[in-house]
C-alpha cells in the first residue's frame, strides 16, 4: 500500500499555479499511480483549512492536516478545534512562508503541546533554504517534545540532507520526507539511519507520483525497506493499522 504524506488541494494564489487543484484531480492521479491514501493540506499562500475539510469529508483516500500559522492569536484554539472536533489528523507548518522560527518556543510550543495531547504528527517545511527552519531547529523541537513525531518535509534537500540524517539518527521522533531528495541521497540515508526514518511524499500537484515512486524504488535496495518508505512508516505514525 502506497501512502503519500505531502500533497496539496485548493485554490492557490500564486501566478505559476493559478488553477484550482481539487480532490478529484488528486484522486485521479492517485488511481493512475496506485497510491492508496494521501495526506493533504492547503497551499501555503492561502491556508484554507475549510477547503481541506470539505475536500476530505466522506473519503478514506484523503487524510486532512491542518495548516496553521502559529503567529495568529488564536492558533492553539484553531488546532484544538480541528484535531478534536473536525477530524484533522495532523499539523502542517511552514516557517519560511509565515516568517517564524521553528524553534521559537513562545510561538510554536502551544501547537506542539496540542499535537502531543492528541498523538498527531507534524510535517514542517525543511528545505534548508532559509534560517527559519534549520536542521538544528528540528532537532531542538524533537528534543523538547520527544512524544511528538516531527517530519522534515523535503529532507533538507541536497545542502542539508546529511545534517538531517545525523539529527534523525539520535532522535526516534524525527523523520525525513522524500520530496526534493535524490535517490542516491536517500539510499545513503537508509544505510545510515534505516528505512524506518524515511516517509514518502510527492508534493502534488507539482510532484509526479510515478516519478517519485520510481525514485524510492531506486533508493531502497531491499523489499522491506521499500515497503516501509512507501507506506509502512506513515501508517504507523497515523495509526492506520489500528484503525
Amino acid at each position: 500500500m502506497i501512502l503519500d504524506m505531502h500533497a496539496h488541494v485548493g485554490r492557490p494564489n500564486y501566478s505559476y499555479r493559478a488553477a484550482e487543484f481539487t480532490n478529484d484531480d488528486l484522486a485521479a492521479r492517485m488511481k493512475q499511480a496506485g497510491v492508496s491514501k494521501c495526506v493533504v493540506f492547503s497551499f501555503y499562500d492561502v491556508r484554507d483549512n475549510e477547503y481541506i475539510s470539505d475536500a476530505c469529508r466522506g473519503r478514506d483516500d484523503l487524510i486532512p492536516f491542518a495548516f496553521i500559522n502559529p503567529k495568529e492569536r488564536n492558533a492553539r484554539e484553531q488546532l484544538e478545534r480541528m484535531l478534536g472536533k473536525e477530524g484533522f489528523r495532523g499539523l502542517k507548518l511552514h516557517p519560511f512562508a509565515d516568517g517564524f522560527h521553528l524553534n521559537n518556543f513562545k510561538l510554536v510550543d502551544p501547537l506542539f503541546e496540542v499535537c502531543e495531547h492528541y498523538g498527531t504528527p507534524i510535517i514542517c517545511h525543511g528545505l534548508a533554504d532559509n534560517v527559519y527552519n534549520t536542521v538544528y531547529a528540528f532537532a531542538e523541537m524533537t528534543d523538547r517534545f520527544p512524544k511528538v513525531n516531527l517530519v522534515m518535509a523535503h529532507g533538507g534537500f541536497m545542502w542539508a540532507r546529511k545534517e538531517a540524517v545525523r539529527a534523525s539518527k539520535t532522535r526516534p521522533n524525527l523523520f525525513i520526507e522524500t520530496t526534493c531528495l535524490y535517490p542516491d541521497g536517500i539510499a545513503e540515508g537508509i544505510d545510515e539511519i534505516g528505512a524506518e526514518k524515511y516517509i514518502f511524499g510527492s508534493d502534488a500537484p507539482w510532484g509526479d507520483f510515478e516519478v517519485d515512486i520510481l525514485k524510492i524504488k531506486k533508493a531502497a535496495r531491499r523489499d522491506e525497506d521499500l515497503e516501509m518508505v512507501l507506506g509502512g512508516n506513515l501508517a504507523r505514525l497515523l495509526r492506520l493499522e489500528a484503525r
